[in-house]
């Protein structure tokens, strides 16, 4: 921590040394009806998309989605009260409230700490924040502005507004998305009265453009430059996304985020699902919409059903009287009226996403410069909003020949260890592996998804298998005086294909070494083992679940020989069931085992060919940040790289990835459907087997 609060410097014109920040487009010129014809999965996409929007495609970062009040606070007040050095705030919205005043609080105590924070808020949507709060953070050294403050001698900028809503603790983490400070954004987005949000966390080197963007509208509004390493220090790459940030300004308009949705919907080519509360879009755009849907894209559209206020109302009736063509053109449109839907995100074809706060009407499209508004003399309220979203993709893993239909070569699968590993990420004596992405925020969150208390087992069946030699089960009547008593015994061999249990970061090894680098040899013996045992995980895994149901999606309703699960697929299914990956989650996945082995009778483990993951799934794991996967089945086999005697659970040694074999989640696929929902707490707790390679185990889904 510096000896000295990082400070801004201040500089004679807000103009100098801007271009590099904020060379944006000073033309309201829609595009033409013809785009170019690329497919978002293809290089010329991005190619055109970072050319027309004027805003780099950066590589290396990692982004977590975050649902609501109840994801999204806990997340900023951690990142704010983990701050080191800087923390750089701009909201449209600040308003009275319980998470109003942590916000504030927190903000204070960093400040008081020595970190410097700069605060923005806008003078108009900010209007109604009490005083006390920015009292609160002014005297304890926070240096909080307002954007472009009421005041009658600017009156020509009363239209010009920051509806950016970003936050950058330490120049490397950062949020943005639409959610303003206030109590209508707490809870779950499904209660009236308060606003569904969807916003994102980003690492990586795209936080430095996030960034930028604040230290645009902070020069604009108080004439200082941020600078320094405080501010933009050397950011590493964080994860394998490519990530791209839009932002506009009331002087040039809203043309980047118009030609990035156009691009988009144009290069779609099997779905476009859409979400926002204003869907009012203009000639052009609504043109590309039924171009989508009558060429057999699934154009699927959720707006607002439920109003805020009465312009809220005015733009439903605009968007009513929009509907006609498309969903004529066979487009879905739905309402959403648990809350105010007020997210703002765009999936095409499962692998190019935004998140941000531009809406998808005609208004926030056409924003003319001021001195043209004031020549025309409008009597129209278009209040210029600077709206910047996140771009991120997993498109770019296709330019390295993922998730696609091409297959990593032999040198990709070799990078793997190099590339996707986690030794010394937690320290280099860290035995728990990905189980640290479980925290007190994610077992909160797990546990928040417990409505009903329904309880479904993800164990196997325990029968006895003498011919197969995995597992025997003996009765043994036992004569006692006036009682009788039956005792049990099995013998098992957990490891394999039939017993659920959970493997320990000791069971693989990868080159004669274990998980943070220990050796294989070393380590083990007949008395157990001395690094990685079982034993971290005694105490058992607790975290949000979901099921991935790869089987409902294949014909023959199962994972076949020679055809394996990919990461596409994988998202792909999760597209489908309407879930999300985060970080920490247990990914339960159904390959429909029990079908198969069903169906080939004659199959026999480890000598017949496996169906199953394919190995390039270590991509999509690291990627996801998940903290344990829970399978039917399990690595394809054979591999079908040389040199590779495992696949997919070389995840153990890499990743430090916990695995949870050999469940069955054909009960769970069942409850699933019938709860209208694919998320739960997911639990699962090893037998106390000290020392052990793994261990027996009982997961569990609670809904």
């Amino acid at each position: 921590m510096p000896s000295s609060k990082p400070r801004a410097k201040r500089v004679e014109t807000a103009g100098h040394g801007v271009l590099c920040l904020t060379l944006t487009a000073c033309t309201l010129s829609r595009p033409h009806d013809k785009t170019p014809d690329a497919a978002v999965g293809e290089p010329a996409f991005l190619r055109t998309l970072e050319a027309q929007t004027d805003a780099e495609l950066v590589r290396g970062n990692r982004a977590q989605v975050l649902l609501n009040g109840d994801e999204i606070f806990p997340a900023m007040l951690t990142a704010i009260r983990g701050a080191k050095q800087t923390i750089t705030f701009a909201n449209f919205v600040y308003e009275k409230g319980d998470i109003a005043r942590d916000i504030a609080h927190a903000l204070a105590e960093r400040c008081l700490a020595g970190v410097g924070a700069n605060v923005l808020i806008d003078a108009v949507g900010s209007k109604g924040m009490p005083n006390k709060y920015r009292d609160l953070m002014e005297k304890a050294g926070c240096h909080v502005a307002s954007y472009h403050s009421l005041n009658p001698m600017s009156i020509k900028r009363i239209n010009h507004r920051n509806h950016r809503r970003v936050l950058v603790v330490d120049g490397r983490v950062g949020f943005t998305g639409g959610t303003g400070i206030g109590e209508k954004w707490t809870g779950d987005g499904r209660q009236k009265g308060h606003w569904r949000q969807t916003d994102v966390r980003v690492e990586g080197p795209i936080v430095r453009h996030l960034q930028a963007a604040f230290a645009e509208n902070w020069r604009d509004a108080t004439g200082l430059l941020l600078g320094g390493d405080a501010y933009f220090p050397e950011l590493p790459p964080r994860g394998p996304l490519l990530a791209q940030s839009i932002k506009s300004s009331p002087a040039s308009g809203a043309a980047e985020a118009y030609v990035l949705f156009l691009l988009a919907i144009d290069a779609a080519r099997s779905s476009i699902l859409i979400t926002n509360p204003y869907f009012v879009p203009d000639g052009r755009m609504t043109d590309a919409f039924v171009r989508a849907a009558k060429r057999g894209v699934d154009v699927s559209i959720i707006t607002a059903g439920v109003v805020s206020t009465n312009l809220d109302r005015v733009v439903r009736e605009a968007s009513h009287a929009h509907f006609g063509r498309v969903l004529a053109a066979g487009a879905k449109i739905h309402e959403y009226r648990a809350a105010f839907l007020h997210a703002k995100t765009v999936i095409v074809d499962g692998q190019w996403v935004t998140i941000g706060s531009a809406n998808l009407d005609t208004r926030s499209f056409s924003l003319p410069p001021p001195r043209t508004r004031l020549r025309r003399r409008s009597r129209r309220s278009n209040k210029a909003r600077p709206r910047p979203c996140v771009a991120y993709s997993g498109i770019h893993r296709q330019e390295a020949s993922m998730p696609g239909p091409k297959l990593p070569t032999q040198a990709d699968v070799e990078s793997y260890f190099k590339r996707l590993n986690n030794w010394g990420r937690w320290g280099h004596d860290d035995q728990r592996g990905t189980v640290n992405l479980i925290d007190d925020a994610r077992r909160a969150a797990a546990r928040a998804l417990v409505k009903t208390g329904r309880t479904v087992s993800l164990s196997r069946e325990i029968v006895a298998q003498p011919h197969l030699q995995f597992m025997y089960h003996v009765t043994c009547p036992s004569k006692r005086e006036r009682a009788d008593v039956v005792l049990d015994r099995f013998d098992l061999v957990y490891h394999g294909f039939w017993i659920t249990h959970v493997d320990a970061l000791c069971h693989v090894g990868w080159d004669g070494e274990l998980y943070n680098g220990r050796s294989f040899v070393d380590s083990l013996s007949a008395a157990g083992s001395t690094w990685c045992p079982i034993d971290p995980l005694l105490d058992g895994i607790l975290t949000r679940g979901v099921l991935l149901d790869v089987a409902a999606g294949r014909t023959e309703g199962y994972v076949t020989v020679g055809n394996p699960v990919t990461p596409k697929e994988l998202d792909e299914t999760a597209a489908r069931f309407g879930v999300r990956i985060e970080p920490g989650d247990v990914v339960v996945v159904r390959s429909g085992d029990e079908t198969f082995r069903r169906e080939h009778p004659d199959w026999i483990p480890r000598v017949s060919p496996h169906p199953g993951l394919h190995v390039s799934c270590l991509e999509w794991f690291r990627e996801k940040d998940i903290a344990a996967i829970s399978w039917d089945m399990m690595d394809e086999r054979p591999i079908g790289y040389a040199g590779f005697g495992m696949g997919v659970h070389l995840a153990i040694p890499f990743l430090g990835l916990a695995l949870v074999d050999n469940t069955n989640p054909e009960r769970l696929a069942k409850a699933c459907a019938e709860e209208g929902r694919y998320e739960f707490l997911f639990t699962a707790t090893p037998l106390r087997l000290v020392g052990a390679t793994g261990a027996p185990a009982h997961p569990l889904a609670i809904f």
